[in-house]
Order: C-alpha cells, then structure tokens, then sequence
C-alpha cells in the first residue's frame, strides 16, 4: 500500500453537542452503565465511561461492564487526508488519520481510516447520521448492515478497507479495549463539501465523537 499526504485538513470538532439518539442508538441507550446522563459526546470521552457487554446466553449485561479508554480522543490534534494505492486492484482511495491526545495524559492515538471511495458515500443531513456509510475496525471487515449481495461482492480478501487505532509509536490498539467499534460517514446534505465522520462505540450503543472536514 502506498500513501501520499495530500492535505492537513480543515475541520470542525462537533464532540460538544448530543448525538442523533435514533434508530439501533435508541434502542442501545440504555446500555450505557457511565455517565448516567449526559449532554454531548465528549462526556463520553473518559476513561470512566463504561458500557453493558455482551453475554451468554445473548443479552447486554450491565453487572458486566465494559471499561474503555475514552480520554484517548478527548483532544483533537489534526485531521490528515492520504491518496492510496490499493494493493488488490491499483485502485486509487483516500485514507484519513485523526491525531487526538489523551484527556489527562501526554499519551497519542491515531485513528485511521482508509480505502475510501468517497464516491460511495451518502450525502445526508446530521440528524440522519445513524444511516451513514458504516463499517466496523479492522482490515478488509464487512459494513455492519451489507447485503447478501454485496457480502459476495465485496470479498475480505480484496476489500481495500481498514480502519485502525494506533499508539504514538504507531503500535496496534485493542479498538474493544478502547472502546470504539467504527465509523459513521457522510458528505453534508447544506455543502457537498464538507464531509462527517462520527465514532461508533464499543457494542455501537452510542456515538462518542464528530467531526467535520471540508474535502477540496
């Protein structure tokens, strides 16, 4: 995979407002264990936050609580746009990194996001993040929502798409120990511009940041 800088982008930190509580995020609110109320996204962004997880038989168990380390995306340092060459078929994608300091700490964490084709993602309003462009961490993983079709379509093995957490010395991070499950994406509905990047948490039960980029 090769990779060029191509911008230090502009963007807008959106942590400071509430999420769009709808669709499968109102039905996992209530897997939220901590804080047990909120106002805006970045009091999610703590090492405190606990979510319920997932147990057998096959229900969210709040007696079992997931911890995460939140604060890693409590600063946003900078937003870099990359042009990439897939590996697979020479396809030329987008990659996009988040730089964020910890809350409380001097620690660095990158969020990488890449083999986009920005030409498959939705133009919505804000309100209708929850039906964004979506797919989970990892490297080549299937959306959360894909058809059948599309599962036969788009194979792991040559699927461009990977979305990483990574160290200041660019050393893996347990996205599940983090607490994030993957992105939400969609350019603005007011400037075709502007695109949203929205942060799944752990189990998807809500939505722990937002950003906008403008993408010239």
């Amino acid at each position: 995979m090769h990779s060029i800088l191509l911008s230090h982008l502009s963007y807008i930190d959106l942590s400071d407002q509430p999420y769009p509580v709808k669709g499968e995020r109102q039905k996992k609110f209530k897997e939220i264990i901590y804080p047990s109320s909120f106002l805006k996204m970045r009091n999610l962004q703590s090492d405190s936050t606990l979510f319920a997880t997932f147990t057998p038989p096959g229900y969210y168990n709040k007696k079992d609580p997931r911890k995460t380390e939140l604060g890693r995306i409590y600063f946003l340092k900078n937003i870099e746009l990359f042009e990439i060459k897939s590996n697979s078929n020479q396809q030329v994608l987008n990659e996009i990194q988040f730089t964020f300091l910890h809350k409380s700490t001097d620690e660095i964490t990158k969020f990488v996001i890449g083999g986009l084709d920005f030409n498959l993602i939705p133009v919505l309003s804000e309100s209708e993040a929850n039906d964004a462009w979506k797919n989970s961490m990892g490297i080549g993983n299937h959306s959360f929502y894909e058809t059948y079709s599309e599962h036969l379509k788009n194979k792991s093995l040559i699927s461009p798409f990977y979305a990483l957490l990574l160290d200041g010395q660019d050393k893996w991070l347990d996205s599940h120990k983090v607490g994030i499950d993957g992105p939400l994406i969609h350019f603005s509905d007011q400037d075709k511009k502007a695109l949203h990047i929205w942060f799944l948490s752990f189990e998807r039960h809500a939505i722990v940041g937002h950003y906008r980029m403008q993408i010239e």
